[in-house]
C-alpha cells in the first residue's frame, strides 16, 4: 500500500490537463530561476510539481520548449515586433520600447527578469535566448530599420538597449532607475531606440 501512495499523488494531476500543464509550468519557473537552465533537470521540476517526469515530456516534449514555454516565448517572431511595424516610422522607437518594457518588466511574475538572469548567468539560457528573441528582431530588421545593409547591426543595438535597461533596472536595480514607472522608462527610451534604429538614415533626412 505505502509503495503506490506516490503514485496515486501523482496521478491525481494527470486527469487535468491545464492543471497538471499549470504546475508543471510553475514549478519549472521556480527551477530555472533558482539553478538556471542547465543546472535544471526534468526530474526536478517534476519532483517540485509532484507528477511524473513522463507527463513533461508529454506536454512539452524537450527542456529547451519548456524552458520557452516557462517564459512565454512564442514562436512567431511578431511577437516582439508587430506592434512596431504597424506604428508610423517615426514612433517605432516607442512603441518597440513600450512593447518589449511590457513583456520584461511589466509583468508582475517577473518572467522576462527572470530569462534574462538566466541568460546572464547561463550559455544555455543565452543561447536560447539569442534564437528566439533575437530572431523575432532581426527577421523583421528591415521593416524596423530599414532595407539596408547596416539595418542588422541597428536592430542588434536596439536589443542590446533593451536588454541593458531591463537588467540595470531590475538585476542590478541601478538608483538612478529606480523611482522610473513603465511609462517614463517609455519615453525616455524610445527616443534611443528610434535614434538607432534609423542610423546614419535619419540624421542625414
Amino acid at each position: 500500500m505505502d509503495d503506490t501512495t506516490p503514485a496515486r499523488k501523482r496521478g491525481r494531476r494527470a486527469g487535468d490537463a491545464q492543471q497538471t500543464r499549470r504546475a508543471i509550468l510553475d514549478a519549472a519557473r521556480a527551477e530555472f530561476a533558482a539553478s538556471g537552465f542547465t543546472a535544471t533537470s526534468v526530474r526536478a521540476v517534476a519532483r517540485r510539481a509532484e507528477v511524473d517526469p513522463a507527463l513533461i515530456a508529454h506536454h512539452f516534449g524537450s527542456k529547451q520548449a519548456l524552458f520557452l514555454a516557462a517564459h512565454e516565448i512564442p514562436d512567431d517572431p511578431l511577437f516582439l515586433v508587430g506592434d512596431a511595424l504597424a506604428a508610423a516610422p517615426e514612433d517605432r522607437g516607442e512603441v518597440l520600447a513600450r512593447t518589449f518594457l511590457r513583456r520584461f518588466i511589466g509583468d508582475p511574475r517577473g518572467i522576462g527578469i527572470s530569462l534574462i538572469r538566466s541568460a546572464s548567468a547561463d550559455e544555455s539560457a543565452a543561447r536560447l535566448l539569442r534564437d528566439t528573441i533575437g530572431r523575432a528582431l532581426l527577421t523583421h530588421a528591415a521593416g524596423l530599420a530599414g532595407d539596408d545593409d547596416d539595418a542588422p547591426v541597428r536592430v542588434a543595438l536596439a536589443s542590446a538597449l533593451m536588454v541593458g535597461v531591463a537588467f540595470h533596472t531590475r538585476i542590478l536595480r541601478v538608483d538612478a532607475l529606480e523611482p522610473l514607472d513603465m511609462d517614463e522608462l517609455a519615453a525616455r527610451l524610445g527616443p534611443a531606440l528610434q535614434a538607432v534604429l534609423v542610423g546614419a538614415r535619419g540624421a542625414s533626412s
